[in-house]
């Protein structure tokens, strides 16, 4: 399980987000995966929603199969911090820093994000799946 370290000023931010979300919610309670795990749901579809707990933890709910599912990877905890900034910017600030001698993700050519036809009509752009080399930060560490 990968874990990221979540400052008292994010953690504020992220507090902030979670209770603007609880009225778009229509002032329903905190999901129970929110409550168990201290989390705030950055992102949700029919088949799952993502979370990212107070103490860094990214953590997936598969409707399907009813699974909670720690991510494993840094890519992955990339790729929810990338999607999760989209409504909470703040997130952006504990992505990994690129290391001086990181290469471009050759498989996003730098972009974080790859070409997918559905993307446009989903996403409204070109490039909205996000990278599952670099996880949308458009470079892999030597």
């Amino acid at each position: 399980m990968v874990e990221i370290k979540v400052s008292d000023s994010v953690r504020k931010k992220l507090l902030a987000f979670r209770d603007r979300n609880k009225k778009a919610r229509w002032s329903r309670d905190l999901d129970p995966i929110e409550k168990q795990y201290n989390a705030v749901c950055l992102w949700a579809d029919i088949g799952g929603a993502s979370y990212l707990s107070f103490d860094g933890k990214g953590i997936y709910h598969n409707f399907d199969a009813d699974e909670i599912i720690f991510l494993k990877s840094q890519v992955e905890m990339n790729q929810l911090l990338i999607y999760g900034s989209e409504k909470c910017p703040t997130l952006k600030q504990l992505l990994p820093q690129r290391p001086s001698d990181a290469l471009e993700c050759q498989s996003c050519s730098g972009r974080g994000f790859v070409k997918k036809d559905i993307s446009k009509a989903i996403y409204k752009r070109e490039d909205a799946i996000s990278c599952n080399v670099c996880g949308g930060v458009g470079w892999c560490a030597t």
